[in-house]
């Protein structure tokens, strides 16, 4: 039986593939059309008319990153935004809609409205049919927290159907001007501040060998201004430390920073799921990341090296102890397993109420 749904990501983008938003939904969009369901994307702003006109077609909303309904500055506004998007949500249940939560991260990763988050994650925890969360730690966490009784613990899908990976070191090596003698270190995501960059800057220039090189590839966005002239200037001018920025990099460019490293450093401050290790073990690359929120599930010590507040440098020495083509093909065995057939499986079962304990 077909079956249309509401997904709420990235505010007015669709969910196909090849535009600039993170691919996770047009990867599950893709893998619930074998079930015979249409994502759609939602409208962060719906009301009560918007459901009731799309009643007769759609059945489901599917909500992801919840701090987007409320995003105006201002504490008045958010706490409208947030009023609205409330009532909205409880008309969505009495009008007979599904509602489906998958939890990515606790909280937002800035937090200009602390309670406003509490009070979102407690609302749509009470009004949600089904709540995911991507590992052991996030379900423990939203039934400690919010008393979530049931909890699907559903995987973060890989995307190695995404980003080409056709180049081989040396020709990796070659385009970005880096010696084949070279021990690489790679970070690549947003310029954000959580991510930890300026620890990674001082921890690398406290264990690099001479011929070490760390190469930060970063989007650009205006959510941590200041931040990279504080990382230029950690930097100094050192020859070892690449920083490479773009408001856009595309998916073809990736394979040559990943494909040139030797291992990818990812030191979050804060972390629940993460798209750019599961990127990276697609990739092969052994990972150093801290050991926070699902990396203790996600890897374990035969594809990289998980280490405790304040222990980065000495992971990052250890890393370089590894047999690294054991551990990256520890790690591209572990993104496989992440398959989005048994994920769209499972959520399309989730839509239709299988398996409900509430």
């Amino acid at each position: 039986m077909s079956m249309r749904a509401y997904f709420f990501w990235e505010a007015g983008r669709d969910l196909r593939f090849g535009t600039r938003s993170n691919q996770y939904g047009a990867l599950l969009a893709r893998s619930l059309r074998r079930h015979g369901i249409h994502l759609e994307p939602g409208d962060y702003a719906f009301g009560a008319d918007w459901l009731e006109r799309s009643r007769p077609e759609y059945s489901v909303l599917h909500l992801n990153w919840l701090d987007r309904f409320y995003t105006q500055e201002g504490p008045d506004g958010a706490l409208a935004q947030y009023t609205r998007f409330a009532e909205a949500l409880i008309h969505a249940k009495r009008m007979g809609y599904r509602i489906v939560w998958t939890l990515h991260n606790l909280f937002p990763h800035e937090r200009p409205h602390p309670e406003l988050d509490r009070l979102v994650n407690l609302l749509v925890a009470r009004e949600a049919d089904a709540v995911i969360a991507h590992c052991r730690y996030g379900a423990e966490q939203l039934t400690r927290r919010y008393g979530v009784d049931t909890v699907h613990v559903i995987p973060h899908g890989h995307y190695m159907d995404i980003f080409p990976d056709e180049v081989v070191r040396p020709e990796a090596r070659a385009r970005l001007g880096i010696g084949d003698d070279r021990f690489v270190y790679v970070f690549f995501g947003n310029l954000r501040g959580y991510k930890g960059l300026e620890e990674l800057i001082a921890a690398f220039r406290h264990v690099a060998r001479p011929r070490d090189l760390l190469m930060l590839m970063m989007k650009t966005n205006a959510r941590a201004p200041g931040l990279l002239a504080r990382l230029t200037a950690a930097a100094g001018g050192d020859p070892s430390i690449r920083i490479e920025t773009s408001d856009f990099f595309p998916e073809e460019e990736f394979q040559y920073y990943l494909n040139a490293a030797d291992v990818a450093v990812l030191p979050f401050r804060e972390v629940m799921t993460s798209g750019s290790a599961i990127q990276a073990l697609g990739f092969g690359l052994p990972v150093v990341l801290p050991r926070r929120g699902c990396m203790a599930d996600l890897i374990d010590d035969s594809m990289g090296v998980l280490y405790e507040p304040g222990a980065l440098p000495a992971a990052m020495r250890r890393v370089r102890d590894m047999d690294l083509q054991a551990a990256g093909r520890a790690a591209r065995a572990q993104a496989k397993r992440l398959d989005w057939n048994d994920i769209g499986d499972r959520i399309a079962d989730l839509y239709r109420g299988a398996g409900d304990a509430r």
